[in-house]
């Protein structure tokens, strides 16, 4: 069997840049998930994960947590802060 590109298991890391041309693609001109990552050779369920991402952030919360809320459920740690009765 012929092997290309990254070996088996080895993580594969892609610029910032890339992963916002992923996102146009697939959010301003339309193309569907799995096109954009065939034409990138990225693995489906990341660039997936990213547009959930991309979509919570563009509708400032509406859809899932924004990039500012992951970060501080992040900082807190366990993501339910002091608020949490003993």
């Amino acid at each position: 069997m012929a092997t290309t590109g990254t070996p088996r298991g080895a993580r594969r890391r892609r610029s910032e840049e890339c992963k916002t041309g992923a996102v146009r693609l697939a959010f301003d001109e339309g193309k569907t998930v799995g096109q954009v990552a065939r034409k990138l050779d990225l693995i489906e369920s990341a660039l997936r994960s990213r547009l959930e991402r991309t979509r919570a952030d563009r509708t400032k919360g509406r859809t899932g947590l924004t990039s500012e809320e992951r970060e501080e459920l992040r900082r807190d740690g366990d993501g339910f802060g002091d608020s949490r009765p003993i």
